[in-house]
């Protein structure tokens, strides 16, 4: 089983605890971890992701693909401040990764699992370039903004089981930097974007429980794009890849119903009583302005937004 990630040196720590948990919970399978990364994650960071992992579990290799920002940056389009140049690492996979790789399955470093992967990892995608679970909201702006039919559908990024052979053969990465070239007034989601306008019709939707997103758990089901009941409510209660999509596990105001999952899986790597991910979080410039505004409000006596969750 192939497992693919990105990220840069201030995302390690999750990326480290989401490997964690597919170990503890795929302990009959062989894993093969690739980690891109670029110039930012050290020497000791890799180390310690080396220990965590490969040495500590048997069934498991890690290998780093070392990237260079300066050959990405001449594609970025980046609206959000959120959003690191790492998303674009997934578009170049074909030309990253080893050509005797033709399939693997990509997780996103904000999830955590909790089931075993081997129905995802055997399910036949031989006929389309990827397997995804469908966005979590429904909204037309996604349609209209990138001017293709709703009919096509919207998935969501953090979680794709990838082609490589497809992706090879029609020379995606190629297809997919034309795309950002020519449309970047369209691009809110940078990668997402792309990958959904031109995989819409080589794409195989997968079940829910495999990319249970954070707006799957709020009260008001208009969020959750799936005509099957049953199915939703399934993988909200009994998640097999829970993906923290807007507020973070380790940021102070996260209510996220499975936020103490996260620790739990982390409480069983080194970084147990690491803090690094919460006290950043609470120094961001970001963080700092949102609740500068949240005061102003509440002193203006305006009513400041709330997330509701169902309880699980």
């Amino acid at each position: 089983m192939n497992i693919l990630t990105c990220t840069d040196s201030r995302f390690v720590i999750p990326t480290g605890v989401m490997f964690s948990s597919i170990c503890i919970n795929n302990q009959d399978e062989k894993l093969n971890f690739h980690l891109i990364i670029d110039g930012s994650v050290t020497e000791s960071q890799k180390e310690a992701l080396r220990e965590e992992i490969e040495k500590k579990y048997s069934n498991t290799t890690l290998s780093f693909y070392l990237i260079q920002i300066d050959d990405i940056k001449k594609y970025l389009i980046v609206k959000r401040a959120c959003f690191p140049v790492s998303i674009y690492y997934r578009l170049l996979l074909e030309n990253i990764l080893p050509s005797n790789i033709d399939k693997i399955l990509y997780l996103d470093g904000d999830i955590v699992v909790r089931h075993n992967l081997k129905d995802l990892w055997q399910t036949d995608i031989a006929d389309y370039a990827v397997g995804a679970v469908v966005n979590q909201t429904n909204s037309s702006s996604f349609w209209n903004r990138l001017g293709y039919p709703k009919e096509k559908g919207y998935f969501n990024s953090g979680v794709l089981l990838i082609n490589l052979k497809y992706w090879r053969e029609h020379n995606l990465s190629l297809q997919y930097i034309k795309y950002i070239k020519e449309n970047p007034d369209k691009l809110s989601y940078p990668d997402q974007d792309v990958l959904n306008v031109v995989l819409q019709d080589y794409k195989k939707l997968l079940p829910e429980r495999y990319n249970v997103q954070e707006a799957f758990y709020r009260i008001g089901r208009e969020c959750v794009p799936c005509e099957n009941t049953d199915e939703i409510e399934k993988a909200i209660y009994d998640p097999c890849i829970i993906h923290y999509t807007d507020v973070k596990p380790w940021h102070f105001e996260c209510k996220h119903p499975f936020r103490k999952v996260y620790y739990e899986y982390r409480s069983r790597t080194r970084w147990k009583s690491n803090y690094e991910m919460e006290i950043s979080h609470i120094f961001n410039k970001s963080t700092i302005l949102i609740h500068i505004r949240r005061i102003i409000r509440k002193m203006l006596h305006k009513k400041v937004k709330q997330r509701n969750y169902r309880k699980i």
